[in-house]
């Protein structure tokens, strides 16, 4: 990796505007102009000798995509040295299996926006870049969500810089709300009589992600957690109580058992359908309910005891080996003020930097709850064993729902799997 990342640097933002000796700068109004063409492909002008910068990604909604076109477009037009273009690896499950057939056969890209909890696992493999220097010379640290910037740190150093944030609320249909006369609930109990009230023969009302991965255990801990228990202390009474709220939701039918087959996308697809009338997510959802036309609000999670989210979102990792100057140059890129805002408001995310996360929910007020709750999430990467555990998790909420495994027998799988690692 070359010193001269720095470069990049200028006032006005975390690593602004490039200042470069031996390439046309175009106009800045090129910068996020939108792109019409496959999301896999980047385009923009480049010199014929301009290396390529290669970038995987899970993202699956119409504007994450559109957001990774803009981010590769202004990039390519903004300098003739690298063309970048990204490639969609399939959803979150598939893209990990492919990531790890990419280390087996030394056929990885340059770059990877990768869920920020799995980072450690690669990092461990030795496949991404140490890029400390960098970052500590050209970022200011102290900008940065606490916990967000913690996810590409290991053992004192940095493999990677964060590409956005969120975690989950409680989104509700307010027509729904306005015509039964209720206000959306604060706690458990609220939260369980409006599930009743709301449930009809045509929608249920409430649904959240339970399908076997990641994805339904980043749903799962707030709810665990809510009860006053710690991440190392899960698998106990509280954990038991969280647990049987939803399976008796389950059973009554106030909650889809569907919900085993369904990502945070398809739960929004149904909110969205008019199936349900509250459902667990984050912001990215939010673009199918808004194109639906539905008349929505966002609320902090139910309480029991406590109010406690999980840091979500993406980091960037550079492959080591690859093309590390060009994708420092596209991640500086990114981290100019504008770009990272604009980028994160049409993808529908949070940025990882504080004041401009503070910026976007003044323009967007449905970014407020997310927002807020970013000052007390806690993050999946803090935890050694999380790796370890998040299956068990799952597995436990899926056990749960189907009825093959009580509340009681999940607590105690739960607690087993955390005390085993933590003596590891």
């Amino acid at each position: 990796m070359k010193d001269d990342v720095g470069k990049w640097r200028a006032a006005g933002g975390l690593v602004p505007a490039i200042l470069v000796p031996v390439v046309l700068v175009l106009a800045v109004s090129l910068l996020l102009n939108g792109c019409g063409g496959r999301p896999e492909a980047g385009t923009g002008k480049a010199d014929a000798g301009a290396r390529e910068v290669v970038i995987w990604s899970y993202y699956e909604t119409k504007q994450q995509k559109e957001g990774l076109d803009r981010l590769v477009e202004g990039f390519n037009n903004r300098q003739k040295d690298y063309v970048a273009r990204w490639e969609y690896q399939g959803p979150s499950s598939e893209f990990k299996k492919l990531l790890s057939i990419g280390v087996a056969e030394g056929s990885l890209p340059d770059v990877v926006i990768i869920d920020n909890p799995d980072m450690r696992k690669y990092v461990e493999l030795g496949i991404f870049e140490d890029i400390t220097r960098t970052v500590e010379a050209d970022y200011d640290l102290t900008e940065f969500y606490p916990e967000v910037i913690s996810s590409v740190r290991y053992d004192g150093r940095y493999y990677g810089v964060p590409f956005c944030c969120n975690n989950v609320g409680l989104v509700y249909n307010k027509d729904m709300f306005r015509e039964a006369g209720m206000e959306p609930p604060g706690n458990w109990e609220q939260f369980l009589h409006a599930a009743e009230v709301m449930t009809t023969k045509e929608r249920y009302g409430f649904a959240m992600s339970a399908i076997l991965e990641e994805q339904s255990s980043f749903q799962l801990a707030p709810w665990l957690l809510s009860t006053g228990e710690d991440m190392e202390d899960l698998g106990g009474e509280g954990t038991v109580e969280a647990l049987s709220m939803i399976k008796e939701m389950v059973d009554k039918g106030y909650m889809p058992r569907d919900c085993i087959n369904w990502s945070q996308v398809d739960v929004a697809r149904q909110f969205a359908a008019g199936k349900c009338a509250m459902m667990e997510n984050g912001p990215w959802a939010l673009p199918l309910v808004e194109e639906a036309g539905i008349d929505y609000g966002v609320v902090t999670l139910p309480v029991d005891e406590r109010s406690i989210v999980v840091t979500g979102g993406e980091n960037f990792g550079i492959i080591k080996g690859k093309n590390v100057d060009g994708a420092m140059a596209l991640l500086a890129y990114y981290y100019e003020d504008d770009v990272m805002l604009r980028l994160n408001e049409q993808m529908y995310a949070l940025p990882p930097v504080r004041r401009l996360a503070v910026r976007l929910q003044e323009s967007n007020p449905a970014y407020q709850v997310f927002a807020q709750q970013m000052e007390h999430c806690i993050t999946r990467s803090a935890y050694l064993y999380w790796p370890k555990i998040t299956g068990v998790l799952s597995e436990s909420l899926y056990g749960v729902i189907v009825g093959g495994t009580s509340p009681e027998e999940a607590a105690d799988d739960i607690r087993d799997r955390i005390q085993a690692c933590m003596q590891e």
